[in-house]
């Protein structure tokens, strides 16, 4: 598996600082445990993150504190810190992330599937943000199929389990993650192969700039 598309440095500082929502935290997740260098990252913010909170927050950081905190980064690990994206929360789907497991009841191929659209079936995740705008949802969307053109009024995540699919900005294949926001507009269009599945988490409801999608908006409840 090759992964090309990560979470910026703000958003994977924010995962460290558990400064994010639980949908977007999940999704960053999802992407860590496929991802060694995004894991490596994170660990260094955690390591310096807590040699200034080892130092004092009144203090100023001394030298050789932020010294022996890259020391420390740089020596072998007896355990991994995430697990493998192979360590599949069932063996016989790696497909699966492992922080997945808890909010989906089976394999990904033995999923019951609410059709939203044709074309689209999707399954809503409870984790835990019902005071928050926004939602996290599993899509199934066949193959070859154009979403609406659509852009953002917050932000929005995509992390892909199966398949791939392309827009404006890229191609986006098995454990990639992409960051949507504002200023974004695209049309993701999935690859002819096979379905893509894709989970995806915003944290306002997207902005469809024409036609029936814009009108189904408040019944689709995207």
């Amino acid at each position: 598996m090759i992964i090309n598309h990560h979470p910026s440095d703000a958003m994977l500082m924010s995962y460290a600082s558990s400064a994010l929502s639980n949908g977007f935290s999940l999704m960053v997740s999802c992407h860590l445990e496929g991802c060694q260098p995004c894991q490596e990252e994170l660990q260094t913010m955690e390591m310096i993150g807590g040699a200034f909170l080892n130092q004092g927050s009144s203090a100023p950081l001394e030298a050789h504190s932020l010294e022996t905190a890259l020391d420390r980064i740089s020596e072998p690990e007896e355990t991994p810190a995430l697990v493998s994206h192979q360590q599949s929360a069932n063996e016989q789907d790696p497909d699966f992330p492992v922080s997945l497991a808890p909010y989906l009841d089976g394999a990904l191929d033995a999923l019951r599937w609410q059709k939203l659209v044709p074309g689209i079936k999707q399954i809503k995740l409870d984790v835990g943000d019902n005071e928050l705008p926004g939602s996290v949802r599993l899509f199934n969307i066949k193959p070859g199929f154009s979403l609406p053109q659509h852009s953002h009024n917050g932000e929005e995540l995509s992390f892909v389990l199966r398949g791939a699919f392309t827009d404006e900005f890229g191609r986006y294949g098995v454990g990639d993650l992409t960051e949507m926001g504002p200023d974004d507009q695209h049309q993701p269009i999935t690859d002819t192969q096979e379905p893509c599945i894709c989970l995806i988490a915003t944290d306002a409801p997207l902005k469809f700039k024409w036609g029936m999608s814009r009108f189904l908006q408040p019944w689709l409840g995207l």
